[in-house]
């Protein structure tokens, strides 16, 4: 469990470097373009962290949770079937769920990136259109 709790951790504390580096900059530094653009970075990789501490996290904390609740012999720690699909869910499905969100943040954080893929959604969304007439 600890191999789920070490790299999570170091995103944490890279994350919190992060906010703290963000103030001062904007408490420092005059509204300028490029001010600008790293703050929009830095937002960028505050919420992907974020998103990334969230979901590589779950397994290490529902791990402590379930050992905690086995010591109070609680009836749902018993289920076999429930603790599968729990486990199951926390560490595989959630760290699928940062990969499949983790560029649709970065489509919609980036200005080039959201107007090239609304282009292909709207020629998509015309052809759909065409073929169900």
């Amino acid at each position: 469990v600890i191999h789920y709790s070490v790299l999570p951790l170091i995103i944490l504390v890279c994350m919190i470097i992060q906010v703290i580096c963000l103030k001062r900059r904007r408490v420092e530094s005059e509204s300028t373009p490029l001010v600008s653009a790293s703050q929009h970075a830095s937002h960028t990789i505050i919420i992907v962290s974020l998103l990334y501490y969230v979901c590589h996290t779950s397994f290490f904390i529902i791990s402590l949770v379930w050992g905690f609740m086995s010591d109070f012999k609680a009836k749902l720690v018993t289920s076999p079937e429930y603790q599968a699909t729990i486990f199951g869910i926390s560490e595989v499905s959630l760290p699928f769920l940062f990969a499949a969100v983790y560029p649709f943040i970065l489509i919609i954080r980036k200005p080039e990136l959201r107007n090239r893929y609304m282009k292909f959604y709207r020629i998509a969304r015309r052809c759909f259109r065409s073929s169900r007439d």
